[in-house]
């Protein structure tokens, strides 16, 4: 559910925080990646920053390009709703999904995103979320190409467990707390010049061993904490 800001229709012009909506291809661990990211920054910027209408998570377990429809049209909705009411409307839409094997949906749910003129962006983890999760303890090995790869590891190294329905899906979330940092300077060792180039220009499946492992996640991260900072004055990066 898309949460509205208490402060339309209202006549004061104060500041506003900037509002995210992030749309989830993975119904449970990206999900709860990002349900944890919500609460541990709403832990320190309560009091400046309204997490709970600014930062939207949606998810649906569909397909990259019919994910990507969906965000769009929320945000249409939102925009609309946004002039009608006189609140801002999201600054921001991310869709978050796995290579895995969607094959050509991909490139076409890149496209989509590439016509919305940066207000909807497509972030990709390849070949699944997992790398992401692998680098807040080590930069994910070159050899993580697969889904089978990356989750084997992840789970080898505690990030994930089992629960009754969704074998080896849960976050161990206390393994990720104060690794941040890790993690971003992680998934750089392994998303090189030469991969950036690939993950841009050839992003579907039939390209994902040139550019495997990759995360586009950071990037969500890093635009959430930097709000918090400019609201809060608080620096999360060491906390996460």
């Amino acid at each position: 559910m898309v949460h509205v800001p208490s402060h339309g229709r209202s006549k004061k012009q104060s500041k506003r925080n900037k509002r995210f909506l992030i749309v989830c291809g993975g119904v449970v661990t990206e999900f709860e990646y990002f349900s944890y990211i919500k609460s541990e920054v709403s832990k320190y910027c309560a009091t400046s920053w309204d997490i709970h209408k600014s930062i939207n998570i949606e998810k649906e377990g569909v397909d990259p390009l019919t994910l990507m429809n969906y965000a769009i049209k929320l945000e249409k909705l939102d925009c609309k709703e946004a002039k009608k009411e006189n609140y801002d409307p999201f600054t921001l839409v991310w869709v978050v999904t796995d290579v895995d094997e969607f094959g050509e949906k991909i490139q076409q749910a890149q496209s989509k995103s590439d016509s919305t003129f940066g207000k909807v962006k497509l972030v990709i983890s390849n070949p699944c979320f997992e790398v992401w999760l692998i680098d807040h303890i080590k930069s994910c090995p070159l050899s993580c190409t697969e889904t089978q790869d990356c989750q084997k590891e992840a789970k080898e190294l505690g990030l994930l467990h089992n629960t009754t329905g969704n074998k080896n899906k849960h976050i161990q979330l206390e393994k990720l707390t104060g690794n941040y940092k890790n993690a971003f300077k992680n998934a750089k060792q392994h998303m090189q010049t030469d991969q950036k180039e690939k993950r841009k220009n050839h992003p579907s499946v039939t390209q994902k061993s040139n550019y495997a492992p990759w995360t586009d996640v950071p990037e969500i991260v890093e635009t959430i904490l930097n709000e918090c900072k400019h609201a809060s004055g608080i620096d999360l990066s060491e906390k996460l």
